[in-house]
C-alpha cells in the first residue's frame, strides 16, 4: 500500500477510501488528465549507466522487489547480494567486506530498517556507500541522513536513474 501511496502522490494524486464492517473497503485512486506528454529532461534519450562488475548488497523486505531489483542490477553489470532486513544486511556485509561496493536498501522494512542500517553502518566507521529506496516521497536533502546516504530514490525502480544513483555512489566513493 505504501508503494501505491507513493506512486499515486508522485504523480499528483489522490486516494479515496470507503470501508465497511463485515463488507470489506474499496480504494479509489484519482490521477489527474494528462494534457500532454511530459519528459524527464534528466533521463530523456539517456541509456542506462552501467555497473563494471561491482557488487551491490540489495536490501528489500518484500521479494518480488528484491528479485526486480536483482534482475535490473545484473542487466547493469553488477554482481548482486540479497538480504531481507538490516540485520541480515549487516551478517551479509561482513561475511563479504572486501567485496560489497555500495548497498542498496529499501527505507521501511520490519526489524532493522534501511535507514537503521545507514545510521549503524556511518557510526561504526564502515565505508561504504548507501543508496535508498523508498515507497514514500523523497527527500534526498534530508538532514537526518548520515553522511554515508548518497541519495534517496523513490519506488518504483527506474532502471535509468538506478544505473546513475549507484554510479554516482561508486564515484563519490573513490
Amino acid at each position: 500500500m505504501a508503494q501505491v501511496y507513493g506512486i499515486v502522490k508522485q504523480h499528483e494524486g489522490e486516494i479515496g477510501v470507503q470501508s465497511e464492517e463485515g463488507v470489506g473497503s474499496v480504494f479509489t485512486i484519482y490521477l489527474p488528465q494528462a494534457l500532454d506528454e511530459k519528459v524527464d529532461a534528466q533521463t530523456e534519450g539517456l541509456a542506462p549507466v552501467g555497473g563494471r562488475n561491482e557488487t551491490v548488497l540489495v536490501v528489500e523486505d518484500e521479494e518480488n522487489v528484491r528479485e526486480l531489483a536483482k534482475q535490473m542490477l545484473e542487466h547493469l553489470n553488477y554482481k548482486v547480494l540479497l538480504a531481507t532486513n538490516g540485520q541480515e544486511a549487516l551478517t551479509e556485509y561482513k561475511k563479504h567486506i572486501d567485496d560489497v561496493d555500495v548497498i542498496l536498501s529499501d527505507v521501511v522494512m520490519p526489524k532493522f530498517g534501511g535507514l537503521d542500517l545507514a545510521n549503524f553502518m556511518y557510526k561504526a566507521g564502515l565505508k561504504v556507500p548507501i543508496v535508498l529506496m523508498t515507497g514514500y516521497h523523497a527527500n534526498p536533502d534530508d538532514p537526518q541522513l548520515p553522511g554515508n546516504v548518497v541519495v534517496c530514490l523513490e519506488k518504483p525502480l527506474d532502471l535509468t536513474r538506478l544505473g546513475k544513483a549507484l554510479r554516482d555512489a561508486l564515484d563519490q566513493s573513490l
